[in-house]
Parts: structure tokens; C-alpha cells; sequence
């Protein structure tokens, strides 16, 4: 089987129609054509502890995204009459199976399906780890590739055929936010005049997509003018990270082992920034 949709789901809750993110790959003879992640927000955008201890997503991070039921038409279009690769596809099936059902969907979504934990009889982190293939877990778009890759593997399909899993084939759907400009990154300290805000000479990532600010430059903009020492990635040195609707998993996930070292670190929402701006305007 040379042509099929690798999936991972990652879910808010133990239920499983409450997913919150999923990573979906596009095989096609052998090749990678595509990439696609999203966050998903989950009925009510309530988490379980346990379950963002798991994957580093919370409600901050989802409460903009978009429903499953706007998400499952791009599934739909992925999936029916397609091959399905997933690892455990009783987890991720069945949250695909529920979310339909929760949500009303009745329709005639058809496809076959592989499972490579029925295949290798190892979690998906030993397999990779076995095989050598790059893996950050409970990352659905990480999770989704590496199992795509655990069954090219077990076909031999050869290592020349995954010459696609650069960053040509990757779309991280409700997710290109594309790029700040770069002269906004070096802070102007001595311009501010008020020096007594959470952003001055503070390291700051803009991450994901914000109702307020369409072209996130325009948010760069206004915390330089507070002194922001603006970074495209997150770093050990990273302080805020401001997070927007659909924001990446792996950014929210160092920055949350930045915060564990230092709670004086945060990450902060659109709705949290416009209440800063709102306190500064009034002060």
C-alpha cells in the first residue's frame, strides 16, 4: 500500500469526541505530498489536567480555533476512499467515530485502515526509537509523520522515497501566519516612556493568528514600542509568548518547560494582551 492518510488525534478530555489537534499526511506512491495540523477546539474548550500534561494544550491555546465540525470537511475530503495509517486506530477511529456523532454528522465517509501498533506491537516512541525516526510525541503532526514512516517502513518501501519530508510538503492549516518582518526584532529602549510594562526589555514570540491583528506586524509594532525584545522562536531565554488561535504545539510546549524552570514566564492570549493595552492606556 503505497498511497494512503497517516492520522494522530490528540484529545482535551478522556471522551473521546472532545479532539483538540490533529496531524494528517498525505502518502502517494510511496512519497509524502503533504502535511496538515491543526488545533481543533473541543466541546465547551475544557481540558483535563492529565490530558495537557500528555500533549502541553490548553484552552488559551484552542478557544479561537476552529470547531471539528469546520475541521471535518478537510478530513472528509483526506480521508473518504482513502487508506487510513494510524498507531492505536482504535483511539484515533474512534475519535473520528464519536466527534461525527457528537456533532451530528451523518454521511457516507468511507476508507480501509492499517494500524502500525497491531503491525510492530510496540508504542509508537519505542518504534520510533527502534527505527530511528525523529519523533516529538503527542505533537499530532509529529505522531501522524512518524507512523506514515513506521509503514512505508514495514512495506520496505526504500529511504530514497521519503525524500519529500522537508518543509516543502508541510501546510500547517489555520496556521500560516507567515513571517514578522525582521526589523522588528531589536528592541528600542530608549524611546519607551513607560518603562513599568510587562513587555519592556522582555524576550517576546507572537505565535498563531489574532482577530485584532490580521497581519501579526502590526501587534510586533505596538509591544516594540514597550520595549519588547522580539524572537521568531522560542527560546531558553524566551519571557512571554504571546499565543495566539492555532499555535503550534511544540511552541507552547517549550515555552510551558520555560515556565516550569521560571513561573515568573508566561504565556499570554490575544484577550490578555488587549487587557494589558487597555490597563497602559489608562494609566
Amino acid at each position: 500500500m503505497r498511497s494512503f492518510i497517516a492520522i494522530d488525534f490528540e484529545t482535551a478530555q478522556p471522551t473521546r469526541y472532545s479532539p483538540c489537534a490533529i496531524g494528517m499526511v498525505k502518502v502517494v506512491d510511496g512519497v509524502i505530498t503533504q502535511r496538515i495540523f491543526t488545533l481543533i477546539r473541543p466541546p465547551d474548550n475544557v481540558y483535563s489536567p492529565h490530558n495537557t500534561n500528555v500533549h502541553g494544550i490548553t484552552a488559551v491555546h484552542s478557544k479561537n480555533a476552529p470547531e471539528f465540525t469546520e475541521v471535518y470537511r478537510l478530513i472528509k475530503e483526506m480521508v473518504h476512499q482513502n487508506h487510513v495509517v494510524c498507531h492505536n486506530a482504535s483511539f484515533d477511529l474512534e475519535v473520528l467515530r464519536q466527534s461525527k456523532e457528537h456533532h451530528g454528522i451523518v454521511d457516507d465517509l468511507e476508507y480501509t485502515y492499517s494500524d502500525t501498533l497491531d503491525l510492530y506491537g510496540k508504542s509508537l516512541d519505542v518504534c520510533c526509537e527502534i527505527c530511528g525516526i525523529d519523533l516529538h510525541h503527542h505533537d499530532a503532526l509529529s505522531d501522524a509523520e512518524a507512523c506514515a514512516r513506521l509503514f512505508l517502513r514495514y512495506h520496505k518501501i526504500p529511504e530514497n522515497d521519503y525524500k519529500t519530508f522537508g518543509s516543502k510538503a508541510k501546510q500547517q492549516l489555520f496556521e500560516d501566519h507567515g513571517k514578522l518582518d525582521h526589523d522588528l526584532f531589536k528592541p528600542e529602549l530608549d524611546s519607551v516612556m513607560n518603562k513599568n510594562n510587562p513587555f519592556f526589555n522582555k524576550k517576546v514570540v507572537i505565535t498563531g493568528v489574532y482577530q485584532t491583528w490580521p497581519d501579526r506586524n502590526d501587534l510586533a509594532k505596538i509591544i516594540k514600542q514597550f520595549g519588547a525584545d522580539i524572537d521568531s522562536g522560542v527560546t531558553s531565554k524566551t519571557q512571554i509568548l504571546i499565543a495566539g488561535a492555532n499555535s503550534g504545539p511544540v511552541k507552547i510546549q517549550k515555552m510551558q518547560a520555560n515556565i516550569d524552570i521560571d513561573n515568573t514566564r508566561k504565556i499570554m492570549s490575544e484577550e490578555d494582551v488587549l487587557g494589558v493595552f487597555k490597563t497602559l492606556e489608562d494609566l
